[in-house]
């Protein structure tokens, strides 16, 4: 937010060095948590993220507000806090290579260079000594669950019914059952009998159903 030089990235400093995409939008309001007054050199959103994690450590992510990707090394403990938006707005990738880590908003940044790529879930943020850790449950996903970090998860109340999911097989009445052209990218049915295109010798098609990560159902 800040279009002076001062608001460059990244912000690198003594101890700690961060590069963010997006924006914090409650920054002011978390200078006001913090247990003493700081000297900032910016008015940049991003800056916060320093002064928040001297303070708190990677506890701090829950408390922002906004669309954010970020990368934070600290230069004195040897370490780092990745972390993304609550529901992904930003992306924000993490390449392996050589035991190098390697972290862009862009795939097509790491495919060269890395042997291995995660994705960084949404709502998580990820240290080397605590893993990958979910901050972000809403009540409406009390069931909880962490993602597995290389794929967009399923919502938990869809991962704990996967298996009788997968397995559902729907059947259809032959007087419902119909050639279709524009439905086909979602459920393909059409008739299946000896007596031609005649409904009475139509044959009742099971469907199977299988759940999709990110887009819904997926039905052949």
């Amino acid at each position: 937010m800040d279009p002076t030089d001062a608001g460059n990235q990244p912000f690198v400093e003594p101890d700690i060095a961060v590069a963010a995409n997006g924006e914090i939008y409650n920054f002011r309001a978390l200078y006001d948590t913090l247990p003493e007054k700081v000297e900032t050199v910016s008015d940049s959103d991003s800056e916060v993220l320093m002064h928040l994690y001297r303070a708190f450590g990677s506890s701090f992510v829950p408390k922002l507000d906004g669309m954010f990707a970020f990368v934070l090394v600290d230069q004195e403990k040897g370490t780092f806090l990745a972390a993304r938006d609550h529901v992904g707005i930003k992306p924000l990738y993490m390449g392996k290579s050589e035991g190098k880590l390697m972290f862009a908003s862009e795939l097509k940044c790491l495919v060269d260079v890395c042997d291995e790529i995660e994705e960084i879930p949404n709502g998580t943020y990820y240290t080397p000594e605590e893993g990958f850790v979910k901050f972000y449950n809403p009540s409406f996903l009390e069931v909880g669950c962490v993602p597995r970090p290389s794929t967009r998860s399923l919502c938990p109340v869809c991962t704990a019914h996967h298996t009788q999911l997968h397995t559902t097989q729907l059947t259809f009445p032959p007087e419902r059952v119909r050639r279709s052209t524009d439905l086909r990218s979602h459920i393909s049915v059409g008739r299946e009998g000896r007596g031609g295109d005649d409904a009475d010798t139509t044959q009742r098609r099971p469907v199977s159903c299988t759940p999709l990560l990110s887009t819904g159902w997926n039905c052949d």
